[in-house]
């Protein structure tokens, strides 16, 4: 546990910006959609562009320690692979999951739903957008050594 979580400080301190701008777009997104119609219709802009930089920040952590190629960190640190794994999988929960879920619970509360109601939609949200899209997301910058072949390979497909 202790080496995941130094794993995971480090991702932290090396992702510092992305994770700003992520977090800025989820209130963004959360503000705006909670006001009327009109900044409604530009909070659907800001939706795509959160995927965006989720699906950069995703490539750039799991790039940070790359696997394939000539700079395999992971052989040459004494990582366990489950205190890896465990760690990337924490930064994805709590950097794009998590301000996913807050934005989607304060629409909601907002919209005048009762919180029991919602909870457990939400919860499946959640897990299935981290199964259905963030995990190939994840899957797919394992297989990639850099930022161009993990672009290039969905447009590819």
């Amino acid at each position: 546990m202790q080496q995941t979580w130094h794993i995971f400080k480090k991702d932290v301190r090396y992702l510092r910006l992305e994770i700003a701008f992520l977090l800025a777009l989820a209130f963004l997104f959360g503000w705006m959609d909670s006001r009327g119609s009109l900044v409604r219709a530009v909070a659907d802009d800001v939706e795509p562009l959160f995927a965006l930089a989720a699906a950069y920040t995703i490539a750039r952590l799991i790039h940070a320690e790359s696997i394939p190629g000539e700079n395999q960190f992971w052989i040459t640190r004494p990582y366990r692979w489950q205190s890896l794994l465990a760690a990337k999988l924490l930064f994805v929960v709590a950097f794009v999951n998590l301000p996913v879920f807050l934005v989607q619970a304060n629409i909601l509360i907002v919209s005048g739903f009762p919180i029991a109601a919602i909870v457990p939609g939400l919860l499946w949200t959640q897990i299935l957008i981290l199964v259905c899209v963030l995990l190939p997301l994840i899957v797919l910058a394992t297989l990639t050594t850099g930022m161009v072949q993990f672009i290039a390979s969905p447009l590819a497909i």
